[in-house]
């Protein structure tokens, strides 16, 4: 009994049909698991999720799809969450013109309101939903949030997911801190904030907050809680090309 892990696909159907042809797998006692990012920058996106989409309903018991981030960030731009999907670097203009079958164009705030209303009509119904159904992490005990040096925490939303300043690498990752009761007020969606990411030096960076804060972390890991500090205006997220 063999376990295999297929990491990120992104569109390359063509290389994942090779791939499975040459693995040495059993269908009925060794597993698959995909490790998401299905979609985004091949040339074939539609085409591995529906293939990945058909493994898994043929044999559930011994092929897992997980759900990758950028499946989170498509997922995320559908329901008006966020724009992360739309910053070049993800690849969504691939996603975009394959489903939609024309190009991406963000020229003013309107067209973002206007392509995810596209891209939410482009993607077939049973695509959208096999991806809204694949597991994106165990369920387990929630962290409880923490503030540096014991600070006293925000009583009702003390978490805020917030969009650290690190480069492309975190571009699409976002990390929960917890909420210093005096920033309440201020630590809201849309608002810069300063945060320690890291140890060492330079471990206090920029990072904006994208979307509603929330009661618990997102994970059950307690490393990504810290303070959130010293808030300052910043554009609406429809604005940050």
């Amino acid at each position: 009994m063999k376990t295999f892990v297929v990491g990120d696909i992104h569109g390359r159907c063509a290389q994942l049909h090779g791939l499975l042809d040459m693995l040495p797998r059993d269908p009925a006692t060794d597993t698959l698991i995909f490790l998401g990012d299905l979609v985004d920058r091949g040339p074939d996106i539609p085409g591995c999720v529906t293939h990945v989409r058909e493994l898994c309903r043929n044999n559930p018991e011994r092929v897992i799809c997980l759900r990758g981030n950028h499946e989170q960030m498509l997922l995320d731009f559908i329901d008006g969450d966020n724009y992360i999907w739309m910053e070049p670097s993800t690849g969504s203009d691939h996603s975009f013109a394959q489903y939609a079958g024309k190009p991406l164009i963000l020229q003013v705030d309107a067209d973002f309101a206007a392509a995810r209303q596209v891209i939410a009509d482009s993607v077939p119904p049973e695509q959208l939903a096999f991806i809204r159904e694949s597991v994106r992490q165990a369920k387990g005990p929630r962290a409880k949030p923490r503030t540096w040096r014991g600070a006293a925490l925000a009583r009702e939303l003390p978490v805020a997911r917030v969009l650290v300043d690190k480069g492309v690498l975190h571009l699409d990752r976002y990390f929960d801190y917890a909420v210093p009761e005096e920033l309440d007020a201020d630590a809201q969606p849309g608002v810069r904030v300063r945060v320690r990411f890291g140890a060492g030096r330079g471990r206090v960076r920029g990072g904006a907050i994208p979307s509603p804060r929330s009661c618990c972390p997102s994970t059950t890991a307690t490393r990504s809680c810290g303070t959130a500090c010293a808030p300052c205006a910043m554009p609406p997220p429809a604005r940050c090309r």
